[in-house]
């Protein structure tokens, strides 16, 4: 499948400052693909270059195969900033206006507000709406025009806990319509919720990249005790299906092995040699570890 975006070497410099560095990513068609860094690891200002606001220093990128840009553009929607509406219109009329500006014509404006579950609202002001409805309407704005590739740079932002999961929630029904998602986050849970795959980067520079499957890899992390610890330990560290054994504390102890094995495993391998467990419990591994052990090795990993 031919990429819907594909980076090449991109690289953006403030001065002294870095803010890109030599960026290569590639973007298929009906991936939520997630950019996941730390604030000011260089999210925003590689969107802003791919959707030609910022002119990159170095580096090439390309759309839809290589079309122009302006016509690229015409087949994105995007979310790049605060959300930005006439405060005394309503929905239906600030979305008419974005029609207007996107030259499309006979945008399904009840369409748009029911998905995103504003249309009982439609007729209010926008500055009556709170954050997270203003936040779903700036998401029915880029809706307008039926875009194939939607851009979000961190739709979750200053939300609270239920305004996050409308929003998730209305990120993941878009992306089963069958659309392109390119969402810039610092937020782990986030990622690991709503994308498909995964880009991390710290520094301008890319550290990491694949589906998230894959980065989150299949290994499983077992915690286990048992009344002879030594014991359990020596025939734990024996055992081939076990990749990593790691005390905690001084009662239990931490083991790392492939997810095709569990906890019956290891209570089955404790009974055959005689040792009573008296603490079970599994692990999986989540993105957020996974984050910490790239971000602490520079040297780049393809997942």
């Amino acid at each position: 499948m031919k990429p819907i975006l594909n980076i090449e070497g991109l690289s953006k410099h403030y001065g002294s400052l870095t803010a890109v560095d030599g960026l290569n990513l590639s973007v298929e068609q009906g991936q939520v693909y997630g950019i996941l860094g730390p604030n000011g690891s260089g999210k925003t200002t590689t969107l802003g270059m791919v959707m030609d606001i910022i002119r990159p220093d170095a580096g090439t990128y390309n759309w839809f195969g290589g079309i122009n840009v302006r016509e690229a553009r015409k087949r994105i929607g995007t979310l790049l900033e605060t959300p930005n509406f006439y405060p005394y219109m309503n929905g239906v009329q600030n979305l008419k206006v974005v029609a207007h500006i996107k030259k499309t014509k006979s945008p399904d404006i009840d369409g748009l507000l029911e998905m995103v579950d504003l249309h009982q609202r439609k007729a209010a002001p926008f500055h009556t709406y709170s954050l997270g409805m203003k936040q779903r309407l700036a998401i029915a704005a880029a809706m307008v025009g039926n875009p194939d590739a939607l851009i979000f740079d961190e739709p979750t932002n200053g939300l609270d806990p239920e305004g996050i999961a409308e929003v998730r929630d209305l990120i993941v029904r878009i992306a089963e319509q069958g659309k392109t998602i390119i969402m810039a986050s610092h937020i782990l849970d986030e990622v690991e919720k709503i994308c498909s795959h995964v880009a991390i980067i710290k520094k301008g520079q890319l550290l990491a990249t694949g589906s998230v499957g894959a980065i989150m890899d299949s290994d499983i992390t077992i915690e286990v005790a048992a009344e002879d610890l030594e014991a359990l330990k020596y025939i734990l560290k024996d055992d081939d299906k076990i990749s990593a054994v790691q005390s905690i504390g001084t009662d239990k102890l931490s083991i790392s092995l492939d997810d095709d094995y569990g906890t019956a495993y290891i209570n089955a391998l404790a009974f055959r040699h005689n040792i009573t467990l008296t603490h079970l419990v599994m692990k999986q591994k989540k993105l957020e570890t996974e984050f910490l052990e790239i971000t602490r090795n520079a040297a780049p990993k393809q997942y």
